[in-house]
């Protein structure tokens, strides 16, 4: 329960790996908030957690709206009146190859992966500088540190930039008592990957040292983590969740 009176906003928290987030963070005692473009799913989430502990909130928004994420933080506030964790998990991954990308679908990429994540967090830091604490937590990917071996550039570039502002943010907010850090996921068995062949997951299986798929779960023990006190001396670092397939 190391999060025990905490308030999390989970962005993208309908399903896969960020409502794996949210069960975690709702495991560790926190209040969870789920942010997702499909309100049904954010409810259908929301209601499933509640069964297990404290009652889940769902607010279906569009993100990279302004006028969504104002919605998000004041529905936050008005139920719990505090903001404790934001964890940046929403993006997309259009496979389009790169001759293919048009400056829609380029834009696109970045506005859900990118410029949504940096004005969520605009949305919260006033919040969490008045508390003297907050913790903001990035999904990037494996592909910011490798080019992008799975996923087109476009993707790779987006998240490669959530590694960035990471950096850039931390070195901003600390001094509010605030700690912004990223994860970045390798080959996590989710619906993302249910275009592999057979082969190509027995390919990835071959190169990972642990010799198996990452798990959703796996991703939110890393976010739990970054978002309690043990990593309160941790700022601006990107944590590797990916079997040891990419070592630095």
């Amino acid at each position: 329960m190391r999060l025990h009176g905490q308030v999390s906003i989970i962005t993208g928290g309908a399903q896969g790996i960020g409502l794996a987030i949210a069960a975690r963070l709702a495991a560790e005692g926190s209040a969870v908030v789920i942010a997702d473009l499909n309100a049904e799913g954010a409810e259908r989430a929301a209601r499933t957690l509640s069964e297990s502990g404290p009652a889940a909130l769902a607010v279906g928004i569009d993100i990279t709206s302004e006028e969504g994420r104002a919605r998000l933080v004041s529905a936050a506030l008005e139920r719990h009146g505090r903001i404790d964790v934001l964890v940046n998990n929403a993006g997309i991954l259009p496979r389009v190859p790169l001759m293919e990308v048009t400056p829609e679908v380029w834009h696109r990429t970045m506005q859900v992966n990118l410029d949504a994540a940096f004005f969520c967090s605009q949305a919260v830091l006033p919040t969490m500088r008045a508390q003297g604490r907050g913790r903001i937590i990035n999904i990037s990917s494996m592909s910011a540190r490798t080019g992008g071996q799975a996923s087109p550039p476009h993707y790779a570039t987006s998240k490669t930039g959530l590694v960035g502002m990471t950096r850039a943010l931390a070195r901003v907010v600390g001094a509010w008592g605030v700690t912004v850090n990223a994860v970045a996921p390798g080959m996590i068995d989710t619906d993302m990957l249910a275009a592999l062949t057979p082969e190509q997951r027995q390919w990835w299986l071959d190169q990972i040292p642990l010799a198996r798929l990452g798990t959703p779960e796996d991703v939110a023990g890393a976010v739990a983590f970054l978002a309690s006190d043990d990593a309160s001396y941790i700022t601006g670092a990107t944590l590797d969740v990916n079997g040891g397939y990419f070592m630095i």
